[in-house]
């Protein structure tokens, strides 16, 4: 898989994770939840963290140099949301199955990063 795939991967995924956050009628999916009558409704912990692991990716795709240690950071954060929202999988179903597909995606990027530079 090559590096672009994956960021096509983190791209979509980072769509979903931002849909979570917002009402499904809302178009501003860019702007923060909070900013939005019909969003602000929808406004938990679990919109919280998938907000924070949205913007982590947009973080991770803008990366102009990236290497092995800034990937791993990526990931470590993303697998630590994961594992607060693992304990809340039966309540949050969606959520645990985005950080994960995000966790994945990282750990191909890492790994792609490791036989690039191979």
């Amino acid at each position: 898989m090559g590096i672009e795939s994956i960021y096509k991967g983190l791209e979509k995924t980072k769509e979903q994770l931002l849909r979570y956050c917002h009402h499904k009628d809302c178009c501003s999916l860019r702007q923060c939840p909070s900013r939005h009558p019909k969003c602000k409704e929808k406004l938990g912990l679990d919109t919280a963290i998938a907000w924070c692991a949205a913007q982590h990716i947009t973080s991770l795709l803008k990366e102009e140099r990236m290497n092995d240690h800034i990937a791993l950071s990526y990931l470590t954060c993303i697998n630590t949301l994961l594992d607060v929202v693992a304990l809340h999988s039966k309540e949050f179903p969606l959520l645990y199955r985005l950080l994960d597909d995000t966790s994945w995606w990282e750990r191909w990027l890492r790994q792609e990063i490791f036989f690039h530079n191979c």
